[in-house]
């Protein structure tokens, strides 16, 4: 592994994991309410929970199996809850005993339960893997982890909006990255254009934007540039600005890309967006970054108000979230084409006219006759 992966892969260890396909209670009503837009998703106006809300429900959980062990849901709520809290090892024996219970109720391979399984072991493997530094001498941990949501997506292919090929594609680019070859980095870069050509591009966006919901991909850098790579961002370069305005605010936080930059340049779409508009579009992602951080300051207040009372969502229903009244995202997104931009279409009339005019003299100098001096 060459230094510069070793510094990518240090960097997103300080900031939240990339991946995310996994199941519990939460996922439902995740997929029920249905996902943010582009824009909250890159400024971070998204819902996420405080360590306390896992911590809560995994000692609940632990309660609920001593009493009664052969509720197979509630393992995957345990799983689930160390992986948030980034303590794996314990993520994946909760798996192992889940393993163990479902061997003995003989299910059938493709049961919900088995694709639950698989989906979570490895999403928590490549998370642990990930945490644990990604060191190349224990790259067989990705190579286990691909294999297990490969088995995953063989039972329920289009779940979690589509999100779980999207991060197995994503799992398969990280191991070709590992190399220092350039033709890996290639092949790579193919696959995600090809994950992309497949799928409509809001397809592809819905699922990047569910693992950076449900999973722990809401600063992920990787996530939100291959999520404005699509063809369909082509024409939304102000879009694309504020993504890469985004990023630049996480590297400067030490939150830095989990591919390479030689990766991610393949696959990016770049701005080209003139300087005139460039302040204007700059004040439009700010108002919108303000949004994002005033939704999440608001969540996390409400939510750590609530659960320091001891109230809970999985006990409390929606009895929790009454008074929860979050900031409202800005009545317009910035313009999806440049064209849409304050101030374009005066400024491109004034340089056709500018050009008008410069051909007019050029042909009155040219049409004037040469007059020697006296």
């Amino acid at each position: 592994m060459t230094g510069r992966t070793f510094a990518i892969f240090g960097g997103i260890l300080a900031s939240a994991v990339v991946l995310a396909c996994a199941w519990d209670r939460d996922t439902l009503q995740y997929e029920a309410e249905g996902l943010p837009g582009a824009m909250e998703a890159i400024v971070g106006a998204i819902d996420r929970n405080p360590d306390l809300y896992y911590e809560m429900r995994l000692d609940r959980v632990e309660k609920l199996l001593e009493e009664n062990d052969s509720h197979l849901d509630l393992y995957d709520d345990a799983a689930i809850a160390c992986d948030k809290l980034g303590r794996g090892e314990e993520a994946l024996a909760w798996l192992d005993k889940k393993w163990v219970l479902m061997e003995s109720m003989d299910l059938p391979g493709d049961s919900d339960a088995t694709y639950k399984y698989w989906a979570n072991l490895g999403t928590v493997r490549v998370h642990h893997w990930i945490r644990g530094g990604a060191k190349l001498e224990d790259v067989e941990q990705l190579d286990l982890a691909i294999s297990e949501i490969e088995k995953a997506l063989e039972i329920n292919p289009e779940a979690h909006f589509g999100r779980e090929e999207a991060q197995l594609t994503i799992m398969k680019m990280m191991r070709l990255d590992l190399e220092s070859d350039e033709a890996k980095k290639r092949e790579a870069a193919e696959l995600w254009l090809e994950y992309g050509g497949s799928k409509e591009p809001q397809e592809v966006v819905d699922a990047i934007i569910g693992m950076m919901v449900m999973g722990g991909g809401w600063e992920s850098p990787d996530l939100i540039q291959l999520m404005v790579s699509q063809d369909g961002f082509w024409d939304k370069r102000p879009i694309v600005f504020s993504a890469n305005k985004r990023v630049e605010e996480l590297a400067e936080a030490g939150k830095l890309p989990l591919l390479s930059e030689q990766l991610l340049k393949m696959v990016s779409v770049e701005e080209m967006i003139e300087d005139e508009r460039v302040r204007y579009l700059t004040k439009e992602y700010d108002g919108w970054r303000d949004f994002g951080r005033e939704y999440s300051n608001y969540r996390a207040d409400f939510m750590m108000a609530q659960l320091s009372a001891g109230k809970h969502p999985d006990t409390d229903g929606d009895a929790f979230w009454e008074g929860y009244d979050p900031p409202i995202a800005p009545q317009e997104e910035p313009p999806k084409d440049l064209k849409d931009i304050p101030g374009y279409l005066p400024l491109t009339i004034a340089l056709a006219g500018l050009v008008v005019l410069v051909v007019v003299i050029i042909w009155q100098k040219r049409s004037t006759p040469w007059r020697a001096v006296d």
